[in-house]
């Protein structure tokens, strides 16, 4: 059977229609799901629910970890000739760089419409779709996200390797929205911990009137979302620490350099009452400590990271818990050191259990409290409760196996869109029509596209 063609035709706007479209407002925002990779909804769709770790084994966590080194090392290398990290799964050797991105999205785009699974990356500018439109395509553009060898993994007819961009250039997703005047040159990010599944990214927000933020700082030739962080504590010890810092919500875990890494970490390992397990060469994670067998609750020192500007961001969920064969328990403090990308990077770990808000026009990061399922709204609202042990540490319930969520201070309900309306109570979604002048940008662009 002949395998088409696929090329990469750029669109500068977007559509977004995920498992359920929340939000489509005379205000310009709209919100839709986000779903993690190793999600049930991607698990099923995609065919892969033998193929991956099992959720919460450490097994899932290495694999999550080596991804992050491939992926961002494919970043910042001009090549990548080492070989890829493989796991077993059911008799089965996959690579972890077939497993693409962390976070996706499912969007239709055109008349009639076609349905895509798009890659939501802070760190890239373009909306890029597989397409098979014959002579029309533009020819000489290589393919990116996943490699050549996924063919037949993911199942047949299923478009993987779009890649929708949410970077700082004016041809972005984001940028060419304002520049319609469809919404505010800004979107927020709300994502679960490294187990949940399912956040929410919004087009046009500018998050609460009462949040935290910093400034954005310009780094390099190519603009990315970077900040400053002028300290750190730990358990209440201020460390003096100074960095740059890459916000990526495409990255996993927090990743340090080693000065920075050395102290916070030995910092938090002082602290810690547990046991702390001998260095696995076969784990990436150095900080894993055994809990004592009739614990309950993980007990740990609060981290917490000044920014310019004076704004102060508790990590919310620095940890993640794992059973181990034999029933005991453990947990790991999730910040690798940054050996092979020469760069601070924040990860989903130290985002989680906050609403991310990316200003462009302020160009400012702005975060609060939030669980991604509570109304939407501009104003000053409060923050989900606070359940912590005093300051200076923190307290989060052990989970009960199988399977073992990720430390977390709280966990909200499951979220179901089409059981929620805009004003947060119960009844099926009303789904607004996007405006007309979304539909005539679109049908203009997949012209211009096409021909």
């Amino acid at each position: 059977m002949a395998v088409a063609r696929h090329v990469f035709v750029f669109l500068s706007v977007l559509v977004v229609v995920s498992w359920g479209l929340e939000r489509c407002e005379a205000t310009g925002k709209f919100s839709f799901e986000v779903h993690h990779m190793f999600s049930d909804a991607v698990k099923q769709t995609l065919g892969l629910d033998n193929l991956v770790p099992e959720k919460g084994s450490m097994e899932y966590f290495k694999v999550l970890a080596h991804r992050d080194q491939l992926i961002r090392g494919r970043g910042l290398a001009s090549n990548n000739e080492k070989p890829s990290v493989t796991f077993m799964r059911e008799n089965l050797t996959i690579g972890v760089d077939v497993l693409g991105s962390l976070h996706y999205a499912n969007v239709s785009v055109g008349t009639p419409a076609t349905w895509f699974f798009v890659a939501l990356d802070t760190g890239s500018d373009l909306f890029w779709l597989p397409c098979n439109c014959g002579t029309t395509c533009i020819r000489d553009l290589k393919d990116i996200g996943l490699p050549q060898n996924q063919t037949g993994l993911f199942g047949e007819g299923i478009a993987l390797n779009g890649l929708l961009g949410l970077g700082l250039e004016d041809y972005s997703v984001p940028s060419v929205l304002a520049k319609a005047n469809i919404t505010a040159n800004s979107f927020s990010m709300c994502i679960g911990n490294v187990i949940d599944v399912i956040g929410r990214i919004s087009f046009g927000d500018k998050g609460y009137t009462d949040q935290q933020e910093t400034p954005l700082v310009p780094v390099g030739p190519s603009p990315t979302y970077a900040v400053d962080v002028t300290e750190v504590s730990v358990g209440g010890e201020a460390l003096g620490i100074k960095l740059l810092a890459l916000v990526d919500t495409g990255t996993s875990f927090t990743h340090l350099l080693e000065a920075e890494y050395d102290l916070v970490t030995k910092t938090f390992d002082d602290q810690v009452k547990d046991k702390r397990r001998p260095i696995d060469p076969k784990i990436p994670f150095e900080f894993c400590y055994d809990l004592s067998p009739n614990s309950t609750t993980i007990y740990f020192p609060k981290i917490i990271m000044t920014f310019g500007g004076g704004s102060q961001m508790i990590l919310r969920n620095p940890l993640f818990s794992v059973f181990n064969e034999d029933g005991t328990a453990m947990y790991c403090l999730g910040i690798l050191k940054s050996v092979n990308f020469k760069l601070n990077i924040f990860g989903q770990n130290f985002l989680s259990g906050y609403r991310i808000v990316f200003d462009r026009e302020r160009m400012v990061l702005g975060w609060k409290r939030s669980n991604c399922y509570e109304d939407e709204s501009l104003e000053a609202t409060p923050p989900p409760p606070e359940i912590e042990a005093p300051s200076p540490r923190l307290s989060a319930p052990l989970p009960s196996p199988p399977p073992p969520p990720l430390v977390s201070i709280a966990t909200p309900p499951p979220f179901d869109p089409r059981s929620s309306t805009g004003n947060g109570s119960g009844g099926a979604a009303s789904l607004s029509p996007l405006s007309s002048q979304l539909l005539l940008l679109l049908s203009l662009l997949a012209f211009l596209s096409f021909t």
